[in-house]
């Protein structure tokens, strides 16, 4: 399927400083999944997010489910799971997931419990791979939360980061496509920002400055602003006053056109 990539400068207004998003993005294409265990997903040519069935809830017992990721050949794959949890018991017997290769030799697992930061982060030498996830007779657990991206986007990063993640005043950042849907809050709107602790990537979509089905670069400035009688970071479009400090996000964007 062919990518075009375009930009073109679109400035959201802000009533404060604060974060500054920028976005370079492609259309993206839709690959398969199977089975019944399968959750929230979008998977794309440069980006994508998957789950297992009801996450964050437990997931259901006796489900399986499988999706293939691939990218555009000369390209290799970059996994970053946001959240694993899957009940952990003697050889995985409970549920486990497994990646393979496009030879469908493993690169990783069964692997079931919880994965410490380290195992997080997974790179692969390949522009395919299967994952397969299964759940036992019992179930105990969150399932996980799943992105990936090209070898082009090291910064990529999950759905679930926030604002207050991070330390540093200025950031750069790769959001994957697919994370419109992800539980996570969302306080503030495009007008007088977002707080610290909305969950960037989803911030990003809800001002209109990203599709869900793009992936995009983000740079963000984080500064505190004081308010006075304005509309507070409660989720959506709020129109209660209030007076406080607070640490906010803005967004100024270069959107993408597809074709």
């Amino acid at each position: 399927m062919l990518a075009k990539c375009e930009n073109i400068r679109d400035a959201v207004k802000s009533l404060i400083a604060g974060f500054w998003i920028t976005f370079s993005v492609c259309s993206v294409g839709v690959h398969g999944q199977e089975g019944n265990g399968c959750g929230h997903t979008v998977l794309g040519t440069e980006s994508g997010t998957l789950a297992s069935q009801n996450y964050p809830g437990t997931y259901p017992s006796n489900t399986w489910c499988k999706w293939r990721l691939r990218v555009p050949e000369g390209r290799t794959l970059r996994l970053l799971f946001g959240d694993f949890d899957i009940e952990s018991s003697p050889g995985c017997s409970n549920g486990s997931l497994v990646i393979t290769d496009k030879n469908g030799k493993s690169s990783l697992g069964p692997v079931c419990g919880k994965l410490d930061a380290s195992q997080k982060n997974v790179t692969f030498k390949s522009n395919e791979v299967t994952i397969s996830f299964k759940s036992g007779p019992h179930r105990s657990g969150r399932g996980f939360l799943l992105s990936y991206a090209t070898d082009q986007y090291p910064d990529l990063i999950s759905c679930l980061q926030r604002g207050s993640h991070f330390s540093s005043q200025y950031l750069s950042v790769y959001c994957p496509a697919g994370c419109k849907n992800v539980t996570g809050d969302v306080w503030g709107n495009s007008e007088q920002g977002y707080r610290d602790t909305s969950v960037l990537c989803k911030s990003a979509v809800h001002a209109g400055v990203a599709s869900d089905s793009l992936g995009g670069r983000v740079a963000v400035n984080r500064g505190r602003s004081l308010y006075t009688a304005m509309s507070p970071p409660l989720p959506m479009e709020s129109s209660q006053k209030w007076d406080h400090y607070l640490r906010r996000s803005c967004f100024s964007a270069k959107n993408a056109t597809t074709s």
